[in-house]
């Protein structure tokens, strides 16, 4: 009986869950590891892991995989660290995705880029660029159901539904990358948008 024992019949006092992290702390701290390819096969990827690289100039990849389709397919296969393919997908899923249903009541299909990895600096300076730690992504295009082709050099910035989609997509962007360079940024980036995983947040939509 409890009347012989108060201290057992007390209350256990438990402590509430920890509340989810921000989106922006989520975004700041991508999983990696062994953990980050749990959770890109779990986004349904197709990915070989591919061996660290380094070099002299400081260039290096690691936790690097070979990324055939990440929620969708790619136009062709890119090398890039394993945190910056989840958070493709999750920008596929939670940006892309969305905006394709909104504004053509149609699915992505396929994103169309031009690389990842590829030991270089910044334009211009003697900095390393994000692209070499396959922490970067150039994104040149979309594909819908049906045969809808969405370019960022064509449609970013004529008027109509593509035009609208990109705008909204560049935006949304900001929400899961650090970075996103568009053609709103500079003439660099004219035909794609750059986004990356970096510490220096900065959104160019």
């Amino acid at each position: 009986m409890c009347s012989s024992d108060l201290a057992a019949c007390a209350p256990r006092l438990v402590a509430p869950p920890s509340p989810p992290p921000p989106e922006s702390a989520l975004r700041l701290r991508p999983p990696s590891g062994l953990q980050c390819l749990e959770t890109l096969s779990q986004r349904g990827a197709l990915y070989e892991i591919v061996a660290d690289r380094a070099s002299a100039g400081g260039c290096q990849l690691t936790n690097g995989v070979s990324l055939t389709r990440s929620s969708v397919a790619l136009d062709k296969p890119v090398t890039l660290s394993c945190p910056l393919a989840v958070a493709l997908a999750d920008f596929e899923s939670r940006v892309v995705q969305p905006a394709a249903q909104k504004h053509f009541r149609r699915d992505l299909v396929q994103i169309n880029h031009f690389g990842a990895y590829d030991c270089r600096n910044i334009r211009g300076t003697r900095r390393l660029s994000e692209h070499a730690r396959g922490q970067a992504l150039d994104i040149a295009g979309f594909e819908l159901d049906g045969g809808i082709r969405i370019s960022i050099k064509e449609h970013w910035s004529n008027a109509g539904p593509r035009s609208r989609f990109l705008q909204e997509v560049a935006k949304g962007a900001c929400e899961v990358f650090n970075v996103v360079l568009t053609p709103r940024s500079d003439s660099e980036h004219h035909d794609h948008f750059h986004v990356d995983i970096g510490p220096r947040p900065h959104c160019g939509a």
